[in-house]
């Protein structure tokens, strides 16, 4: 199956204003307008890699535009910023990939990270925050899933 491109409207508590940002996603059933998103968001807030949407353009041959969540995958979906030079975030990713998380990078001191439904969370968080109180990264959680609330 074919991705195919899907833009996410958000409002940006970082600098106040209506933004979007595209993600791919296949087809589940297309003429619903229901796909499974494909892609870690990068910054649009709840969702997650696996969550099923409804998304239908604005008007024949326009852009796929979210519209809303039909079914949550159970991922979850990390923000993470490196804040020294001397920590490179590539190495960083490699760690998290490690603990069983796919990541992705915009090339910048900036990543996403996706834990999937089977992933503990416990050991991942505590890197997290091992990391953050030495001043390394600091991180957002923009969607949690309930599988790793605790």
């Amino acid at each position: 199956m074919p991705h195919v491109s899907m833009l996410l409207y958000y409002h940006s508590d970082v600098t106040g204003d209506e933004t979007a940002e595209t993600v791919l996603a296949l087809p589940v059933d297309a003429t619903k307008g229901f796909y499974r998103i494909d892609a870690i968001p990068f910054y649009a807030p709840g969702l997650a890699c696996g969550d099923v949407v409804q998304a239908t353009p604005d008007k024949p041959g326009a852009p796929l535009v979210f519209r809303r969540l039909l079914s949550a995958s159970g991922h979850s979906t990390i923000q993470v910023f490196v804040m020294d030079d001397v920590n490179d975030a590539a190495i960083l990713r490699e760690l998290f990939q490690d603990l069983g998380c796919a990541t992705a990078s915009t090339g910048s001191g900036y990543f996403v990270m996706d834990v999937p439904v089977h992933v503990d969370y416990v050991p991942v968080k505590k890197q997290l925050d091992d990391y953050m109180f030495g001043g390394i990264l600091d991180y957002a959680e923009p969607c949690i899933s309930s599988r790793h609330q605790y």
